[in-house]
């Protein structure tokens, strides 16, 4: 019997040191989300911040310039919604829609909106 409670005891003290190193562990880790659109391309966090600021509803419509038309997707209305974004029907449509955020990113605008982001139902960020 005194094998056994000794087992027991080295158990807990082992398992002690277990949770005392997880739980340091746990201050130290920094949890950092990543923004990826619809296609899955990572948006960088400048141009995620950028795009919300400009109005975007959701960051899943964030493209780089030309990336919606790789994928055989139009791409979907983003900035100025009403109620939910919606995907243009024909590439002129989209084009004459699209409004560079920084660099290379695009959103764009939609055809139908009143000028403000007047629904946070939809709000994806």
């Amino acid at each position: 019997m005194k094998y056994i409670s000794n087992s027991c005891r080295d158990m807990q003290l082992a398992n002690k040191k277990i949770v005392k190193n997880l739980n340091s562990g746990v201050n130290n880790m920094k949890y950092e989300v990543e923004t990826v659109n619809e296609f899955g391309t990572k948006i960088p966090p400048h141009v995620a911040k950028k795009a919300k600021e400009m109005g975007c509803n959701k960051p899943k419509y964030i493209y780089k310039d030309g990336e919606w038309m790789e994928h055989g997707k139009f791409s979907a209305s983003n900035i100025n919604i009403i109620s939910r974004s919606a995907r243009f029907g024909d590439a002129g449509s989209a084009e004459s829609h699209k409004v560079t955020i920084i660099d290379d990113w695009v959103a764009f605008k939609s055809p139908s909106g009143s000028g403000s982001r007047s629904s946070n139902r939809n709000d994806g960020w």
